[in-house]
């Protein structure tokens, strides 16, 4: 199968300004994820959709291609990422690039490895899953301590239950963007990566971070300077 990593990174960026251009250890968030994804035994290339001209010539001087940028009605706060992936499939394939397998490869998680990305890979072929995704064990449980609040201001635990014991309940996970992993025609005939056939690859709370806000930059740095080496054993 033919695998193409994809890197989604709009121009406009509330909680951090500039966040796809901001650096670790000397290299843009996009950059790190083109190299990332190039690391990748079975990616044979890295294409960017953005509405930046400026975010497109970061990632292609990364290795990444762009083979066109991505139109207005896709760039803003309300755009789903879901359409612009399928545009970005539909455009590719009207171009003649075929191919089988999308990776999404977000550039808001710099402190992934390759290892990472190829786990998620390893997962989708090794199982019957249509889509993959990645995930940490969440550090608060729905059944536990996460509430949810109603009209009149009271709380209730988001999922009742009558189990008293934490062990005994479903461990849950945080959802992150260190890969997403599926059929490119899946993208084209469904609405949303969740399946029926949905999986799961769990990765570690470090190479997890996922960079929202500024705060969530100043810990992956931190994260990185301490450890520069590991982070960066692909390079």
């Amino acid at each position: 199968m033919k695998y193409v990593a994809f890197i989604f990174a709009r121009g406009g960026s509330k909680g951090v300004i500039g966040k796809n251009l901001q650096e670790i250890g000397g290299v843009s968030l996009v950059g790190r994820a083109v190299r990332q994804a190039l690391a990748v035994d079975k990616i044979r290339k890295v294409i960017i959709s953005t509405d930046s001209q400026e975010i497109a010539d970061e990632a292609v001087k990364h290795g990444a291609e762009c083979p066109f940028l991505r139109p207005d009605d896709l760039a803003g706060d309300t755009a789903r990422e879901w359409d612009a992936w399928r545009y970005t499939v539909r455009e590719l394939r009207e171009r003649g690039d075929d191919f089988d397998v999308f990776v999404s490869v977000p550039a808001t998680s710099p402190l992934r490895k390759p290892s990472d990305i190829a786990a998620a890979i390893s997962l989708f072929e090794s199982s019957n899953a249509e889509v993959v995704v990645t995930g940490k064990e969440a550090e608060r449980s729905p059944y536990f301590n996460m509430v949810k609040e109603d009209e009149k201001g009271n709380v209730s635990l988001v999922c009742e239950s009558e189990v008293s014991r934490r062990q005994d309940v479903p461990v849950v996970f945080d959802m992150t963007t260190v890969a997403y992993v599926m059929r490119a025609q899946y993208i084209l005939d469904q609405e949303s990566i969740w399946s029926p056939k949905t999986k799961l690859l769990e990765v570690s709370p470090e190479q997890a971070i996922d960079i929202d806000t500024m705060s969530d930059l100043v810990c992956a740095r931190a994260l990185y300077a301490e450890n520069s080496e590991y982070f960066d054993d692909y390079l």
